[in-house]
């Protein structure tokens, strides 16, 4: 599973899981690894010019902040892009994962309001 995918699940449930964190400080398996494994390089070729995004990225994924990680993944898809070309047969454009989480917020916007109007019609039919 890629760690687009990783977001975006943490995003529904509003929490990166144990597995996301414990595989998001290794080199090997972090988006840094992701980035550099897609476009076929070793994990520690280029991974100087990369480990400061690659620890924020460990801090967004164990502070649950899905939103930064997102912007974590994108820049380092850019970085590796510009340092060893695009990913084979992949778009040339990295997609914005905003719009995502904007309608991720609408969603759980509902749910909560829906949780309330449920929450009300019970005190109604109990009282």
């Amino acid at each position: 599973m890629s760690w687009k995918e990783r977001i975006e699940q943490a995003a529904e449930r509003g929490h990166f899981t144990r597995e996301d964190k414990r595989v998001a400080v290794s080199w090997q398996t972090c988006a840094v690894g992701e980035a550099l494994h897609a476009r076929g390089r070793g994990c520690y070729a280029g991974s100087l010019a990369m480990y400061p995004l690659g620890m924020d990225f460990m801090h967004a994924v164990h502070g649950d902040n899905m939103r930064r990680a997102a912007s974590v993944v994108a820049a380092l898809d850019w970085l590796a892009t510009s340092a060893f070309g695009p990913i084979p047969g992949a778009p040339a454009v990295v997609p914005d994962l905003c719009p995502i989480f904007e309608v991720l917020e609408r969603k759980r916007a509902r749910r909560r309001a829906l949780k309330s109007v449920a929450c009300l019609l019970a005190m109604v039919v109990l009282l």
